[in-house]
């Protein structure tokens, strides 16, 4: 089964397919949280937290948040002169394309990856949202006639990225927590004819091998749900349990 670069979570199809590195295999991550995180991160360093993508989230929410301060005072107030107001639609148009850059790139991959293959997501709709109102703002600029939404576009590119950066990372916490329970699973203690117990796989134990079962609930019949201490059980044959 092939599994996400990232994450370890299995791939729908080919997945999203990352940038190619030389002397790297090529990556496929599951979304486009993970291929952000996959992407844009840096190498660890002691004492260091923040990696790549969180530097550039910092960045744009920086950016986005000027700009939508400067988009607020002209919304607000009427008597701005003309040629001020162009000036700072200017800035703010500028800060949207910054934004972009930032954040942007890996966005797009992904929804170009998934309309090559005849799926909408809403990636590919987040994008199509985005650029038309780019566009229309854009109008409105050059045309003297019309709202601009220049700094909304940077304000919410900011907060789907974030979104699905905490969602990639949040399953990815769960599957290395799931897998490291199922590792736990993986052995059993037999106790041999000599009373002396060892570890081994569980695909190697028999029936009528005696298994030495931790603490926990073992189901038997007319069991209500009492939790007794360790013991043993013997493993039954022609799918019985324990």
């Amino acid at each position: 089964m092939t599994t996400c670069s990232h994450c370890g979570g299995p791939l729908a199809g080919a997945g999203l397919a990352g940038r190619p590195r030389p002397g790297r295999d090529p990556a496929a991550y599951c979304c486009y949280g993970c291929l952000s995180l996959g992407e844009h991160a840096a190498p660890a360093v002691p004492g260091w937290k923040l990696d790549g993508l969180s530097m550039r989230l910092a960045a744009a929410l920086l950016v986005a948040g000027q700009s939508m301060t400067f988009g607020l005072a002209l919304n607000l107030h009427d008597d701005v002169p003309a040629d001020v107001r162009w000036v700072v639609q200017n800035l703010i148009l500028g800060a949207t394309a910054v934004v972009f850059a930032l954040l942007g790139g890996p966005l797009v991959r992904a929804a170009w990856g998934e309309l090559r293959r005849g799926r909408v997501t809403l990636d590919a709709l987040f994008v199509v949202t985005a650029a038309g109102a780019t566009a229309a703002s854009l109008q409105a600029h050059l045309t003297g006639r019309g709202a601009i939404y220049f700094e909304v576009v940077s304000i919410l590119l900011v907060v789907y990225t974030l979104g699905k950066v905490v969602t990639a990372r949040a399953r990815a916490a769960a599957l290395a927590g799931a897998t490291a329970w199922a590792g736990q699973l993986a052995a059993a203690r037999v106790v041999d004819r000599a009373g002396r117990a060892h570890t081994i796989p569980v695909a190697e134990v028999l029936p009528g091998d005696e298994v030495d079962v931790a603490r926990r609930h073992v189901p038997r019949r007319g069991d209500r749900g009492r939790h007794g201490p360790a013991g043993r059980s013997a493993v039954a044959g022609g799918g019985g349990g324990a």
